[in-house]
């Protein structure tokens, strides 16, 4: 969903995609002593993380090795930071986001929302909020979550809706 008419919420994109296979691709250059050439280790990241990047260290060690690469303890921990290398890149262009497109909470502290948790929808209560990722922290009572505990759902600001009033 849009929010106020602006544009969509950043996701991971071809352009992110690139940038992360350059990051990795050149980490995995260096570990390999430079038996394969920069621009070919950025080649086969892109091509691997087309289809696996959300896969762990040990998965996609897998992948290089199918490429004929070989994986040691080294490259997994490596590719092990892959997912964070994604979020983190996500995580930037959502914040430039919020920023150029001047995305605001819609609701307050304290609204009573239904919100998108997991495949369901359910009702919780808005507690606080990361405006700098455009993001609510929620109290999901039925997920056994309390006003006095401090689990709290992180909930994207479209993925929250006003309940209904009944008159």
């Amino acid at each position: 969903m849009d929010l106020f008419g602006k544009s969509p919420r950043p996701t991971f994109n071809d352009e992110m995609r690139l940038v992360l296979a350059k990051e990795i691709g050149k980490e995995i250059f260096e570990w390999c002593n430079g038996e394969t050439s920069l621009k070919d280790c950025i080649a086969d990241t892109d091509e691997i993380l087309k289809q696996h990047s959300s896969d762990n260290g040990y998965e996609l060690a897998k992948e290089f090795d199918d490429k004929g690469y070989s994986p040691d303890p080294q490259l997994v921990g490596i590719l092990d930071g892959v997912w964070s290398s994604q979020h983190d890149l996500i995580v930037k262009a959502v914040k430039k986001w919020v920023i150029e497109d001047k995305i605001k909470p819609q609701f307050e502290v304290g609204i009573n929302v239904i919100v998108k948790y997991g495949w369901e929808k359910v009702e919780g209560i808005i507690t606080g909020a990361y405006p700098e990722t455009a993001e609510y922290k929620v109290m999901i009572p039925s997920d056994g979550m309390t006003v006095e505990g401090s689990k709290r759902a992180i909930i994207k600001y479209e993925n929250a809706e006003l309940i209904p009033q009944t008159v």
